[in-house]
């Protein structure tokens, strides 16, 4: 008789567990499914359920660590109560705080996991992307509300992008955190937005 669904998520999550915590102690190139498998109590070819390969074992933990980022952003865009400016706010915050919590939880694992990521940069590139998309409505939605012209939407993107990265490369955040801190970040985003506004009127004195 097969093992009920929720059993073999629960196990799934514990074998999760186990090699994350094998991950923090001697990273990813030495962690195997054999050994997770024996610390869990359970045959090799019982694992191979679970995960067919190593690689497979790394998927998952990245993705389910990038889901917690984009599944906090999705609330954000998604929330009807929010305006623009307050959503561009809370989209760059949100990748600091969570990040944030993150290493000071756990350094040796956050750094354990940015070298896996290191590996896999086809995921990494995924999640980049849908940080990009969340981050372009958000923006999108700012334009919006604020008459910004449409054809420099891009632009102001890729803006926002290059000055929060200190707020939302783990690396810079690994290596910089006493400075990732939400005064700064606000600081920040105060002087984009209010860049981004400025830019509009210069724009309509330079065209009446």
């Amino acid at each position: 008789m097969p093992r009920p669904q929720t059993d073999m998520q629960a196990e799934k999550a514990r074998l999760l567990a186990i090699a994350e915590t094998l991950l923090k102690k001697q990273g990813s190139l030495k962690i195997t499914l054999s050994e997770v498998a024996a610390i869990a109590g359970m045959s090799q070819s019982n694992i191979y359920r679970f995960f067919p390969s190593k690689a497979a074992l790394f998927e998952d933990i990245i993705t389910g660590w990038f889901n917690d980022v984009e599944s906090g952003l999705k609330s954000i865009i998604e929330d009807n109560d929010g305006s623009g400016e307050q959503k561009v706010r809370r989209v760059i915050l949100h990748q600091l705080q969570l990040k944030r919590a993150r290493f000071d939880e756990d350094p040796d694992l956050f750094r354990a996991l940015m070298e896996m990521a290191s590996h896999n940069k086809d995921l990494v590139n995924r999640h980049v992307q849908a940080i990009h998309s969340f981050k372009s409505e958000a923006m999108r939605q700012f334009f919006q509300e604020n008459s910004l012209p449409t054809q420099n939407l891009g632009k102001a993107v890729t803006l926002a992008e290059d000055m929060t990265v200190l707020f939302r490369d783990p690396r810079n955040i690994a290596v910089r955190r006493p400075d990732c801190t939400d005064e700064r970040a606000n600081a920040l985003i105060d002087f984009l937005i209010d860049g981004l506004k400025r830019s509009n009127t210069q724009d309509d004195t330079k065209n009446p």
